[in-house]
């Protein structure tokens, strides 16, 4: 009997992307970090044969891909190995995109810019059941759910709230007046309900 820990295999990973340099460099990344790539594919329909052939634990898909993209691919992958876990790879952060992506099964989202700090973490994350966004997405993403405010003043300044958005300040603490710029121009009257955005 061999003593000592049993050795972790290494996670098996697929990568799809049209560019070449990016296969490229990507890929001696996730070397780097004791990953195992088992396939390339330059296109989505490429990347859906190889993960029906290989297996792979998790599957890097880039969004614009020809033949099929990477959102496509996912859903085909998601369908005949739905134990795959899928991370899309993109230069895109736009709102609709990442909505998209998750709403297809993709649970990780790196955008290219990020990927030589992201993408190991976005691996381990998914591949243990979580969810991984790149900071740019996830700043994105929170920013579209927000309130809409035309205050400029951060949010976390102290004083009291704004009588309109009911998020920004309006007025500062130790002043009667309001701050220049904010959505309304004096704290809304005690026992009067503040007016709604149009």
């Amino acid at each position: 009997m061999r003593e000592g820990k049993t050795k972790k295999m290494p996670l098996r990973i697929l990568l799809a992307d049209d560019a070449p340099a990016v296969r490229q460099g990507v890929r001696g990344l996730l070397e780097r970090e004791g990953f195992e790539v088992v396939g390339e594919a330059p296109d989505g329909r490429e990347a859906v044969r190889l993960a029906q052939e290989v297996c792979p634990d998790v599957a890097i898909l880039d969004l614009s891909m020809p033949r099929l993209n990477g959102l496509d691919a996912a859903r085909e992958i998601r369908q005949i190995c739905p134990w795959t876990h899928l991370i899309l790879l993109t230069v895109h952060s736009e709102e609709h995109q990442i909505v998209r992506a998750f709403l297809v099964g993709i649970r990780g989202y790196v955008v290219k810019t990020h990927a030589a700090e992201d993408l190991a973490r976005a691996i381990e994350e998914v591949s243990n059941g979580g969810i991984f966004l790149s900071d740019s997405a996830s700043h994105v993403l929170v920013e579209s759910y927000l309130p809409q405010t035309n205050c400029p003043l951060p949010l976390d300044r102290p004083g009291a709230t704004c009588g309109i958005c009911g998020f920004c300040p309006s007025t500062a603490p130790d002043a009667a007046g309001p701050i220049p710029g904010s959505c309304t121009p004096a704290l809304p009257t005690p026992g009067i309900s503040p007016p709604r955005h149009p």
